[in-house]
């Protein structure tokens, strides 16, 4: 059962990567914006999360279609992953989802890639907010994301369709 609740709350990490802010943004919530769609209008793209409690997930989004690694074998999850991740995306630019204290904490290498590190604050209707963490690459793409408890890293090339 535990098992099941973090393959959920890792694949509802995955989609939020594409959820920017809204209304009248600042600048550095313009930034995460602009990160999160780029990032969810990618090719391929491979996640991995790992938890406090040594929990790792993994999964591979590959011509819109997202698989997870489950039990130590690779499942199909579902076709238009993508399209998720951008509803997502206009949810936020109309006001649904806001995006509050955004904040520059500085730069940071991740796996090698040089990032800037941006804390923001998720509201989402009947939730309580959420502060993260998400850390953009210099080509716009977001490479990892933290939360209380967890850290996610993204990597875009060379990804692959697993087999099944």
């Amino acid at each position: 059962m535990r098992c099941q609740s973090c393959t959920l709350a890792y694949l509802l990490l995955t989609s939020l990567l594409a959820t920017p802010a809204a209304q009248a943004l600042d600048p550095v919530c313009n930034t995460y914006v602009e990160a999160a769609n780029a990032s969810a209008h990618q090719q391929s793209r491979q996640s991995v999360m790992e938890t406090a409690d040594g929990t790792r997930l993994e999964s591979v989004v590959v011509d819109d279609v997202l698989y997870s690694k489950m039990d130590g074998k690779w499942k199909k999850l579902r076709s238009g992953f993508w399209a998720v991740e951008q509803k997502l995306v206009a949810d936020m630019r109309s006001g649904k989802i806001a995006l509050s204290q955004c904040r520059l904490l500085g730069r940071e290498t991740v796996e090698g890639i040089e990032t800037s590190v941006v804390e923001y604050t998720m509201t989402m209707s009947g939730t309580d907010p959420v502060t993260s963490k998400v850390y953009i690459g210099q080509d716009g793409l977001i490479y990892a994301q933290s939360a209380t408890g967890m850290k996610i890293r993204y990597r875009y090339q060379g990804v692959r369709a697993p087999e099944l």
